[in-house]
């Protein structure tokens, strides 16, 4: 099964995250699958998460916010936002029961903390 979506450390892509559980994963930072198609509708697939007046699609969750186009360009995290990811995967990870989606996150905060170790880029992009 291929991936809706894949983490990477930009110096090395063969360390990465598949994302499969990604409707899950956006369902423990608050967002549904109709408030998706009503943010792409109200603002396309190129918003990285910010509406009108600076509004963010999941508003306690800023970079799962601004990564939500990855599926359409690859989305980069300054080493700041991916501080911050570590962050939004934990408590993300206390939100859900569904078990792929917990894999996953921590795998993601797994991966950005390499990143951050390694001083490089975290991508999120589609396979």
């Amino acid at each position: 099964m291929q991936p809706l979506a894949i983490v990477t450390v930009s110096n090395d892509s063969s360390n990465r995250v598949e994302i499969n559980a990604y409707a899950a994963i956006y369902e423990a930072v608050g967002v549904t699958a109709a408030q998706f198609d009503e943010w792409h509708r109200l603002y396309g697939y190129d918003s990285l998460g910010v509406g009108e007046g600076g509004l963010l699609l999941a508003p306690d969750y800023p970079v799962f916010s601004k990564v939500i186009d990855m599926i359409v360009d690859p989305v980069d995290l300054a080493v700041d936002e991916t501080e911050q990811l570590i962050l939004e995967c934990w408590r993300a990870e206390l939100r859900t029961e569904d078990e792929g989606a917990r894999r996953e996150l921590a795998e993601i905060r797994n991966l950005a903390a390499t990143a951050i170790r390694q001083n490089a880029m975290l991508r999120f992009g589609h396979p």
